[in-house]
C-alpha cells in the first residue's frame, strides 16, 4: 500500500476499477496466472480540505463501525459525477461539518491503495465563511497544532498530507 503524488488535479469523477492479479511463485507454475485476477479494486476520487486557523489544522475522526473507523482525516469526501472538485469540497463541508467554505487553491494530489479501494485524493486550501461546526459524519473534530499531529491515528491516505502540512502549523499544544 503506497501513496504517490499525481500531476495536476482533474475535474471529473469517473468510477473506475483496477484488476489486481498475482503471479504464482511456484516453480511449476511460474509465469502463469494463479486465478486471483477476478478481484477488482474500486477507485474513487475524493477531496480534502486544508483548513488552518490560528496555526492549527482542522481534523475529523471517522466513527467506530464506519469504514476505517477511529482514524483521523482531513474533512472532505467523494466527488459526485459531473461535479467539480471544488464544488464537491464545498458540498461535503456543508453536509459533514455544517459550515460554508471557500476553496482557495490546490495543495496536493496523491493516490493511495487500500486493500479494497484505490483513493485519488485532491487536497485544497480552504477558508471557512461561517464559524459553526456541526459534525454529522464524524464523531470528533479537533483543531491541532504541530505537536499534536503524531498523537492521532491518521488514515493512511492522509499521512503524506499531514507530514507536508506540519511546517505550516504552530508548535505547542494547549
Amino acid at each position: 500500500m503506497r501513496s504517490r503524488t499525481l500531476g495536476a488535479p482533474g475535474r471529473r469523477a469517473p468510477l473506475r476499477f483496477t484488476h489486481h492479479c498475482s503471479i504464482s511463485s511456484d516453480r511449476s507454475r511460474r509465469g502463469r496466472w494463479d486465478g486471483l485476477c477476478s478481484r477488482a479494486m474500486r477507485e474513487v476520487r475524493v477531496t480534502a480540505a486544508v483548513l488552518i486557523e490560528g496555526g492549527r489544522l482542522l481534523a475529523a475522526r471517522r466513527p467506530p463501525g464506519a469504514a476505517r473507523g477511529g482514524q483521523w482525516e482531513l474533512p472532505g469526501g467523494k466527488q459526485e459525477p459531473g461535479e467539480t472538485l471544488e464544488a464537491c469540497l464545498v458540498r461535503e463541508l456543508a453536509e459533514e461539518l455544517g459550515f460554508e467554505a471557500e476553496v482557495q487553491e490546490p495543495f496536493m494530489v496523491l493516490t493511495h491503495d487500500y486493500p479494497d479501494l484505490r483513493v485519488e485524493l485532491h487536497a485544497f486550501f480552504c477558508r471557512r465563511l461561517t464559524r459553526v461546526l456541526r459534525p454529522s459524519e464524524h464523531d470528533r473534530v479537533r483543531w491541532l497544532c504541530a505537536d499534536e499531529l503524531d498523537d492521532l491515528p491518521w488514515s493512511e491516505a492522509d499521512r503524506p498530507l499531514v507530514a507536508r502540512l506540519r511546517p505550516r502549523l504552530t508548535g505547542g499544544g494547549g
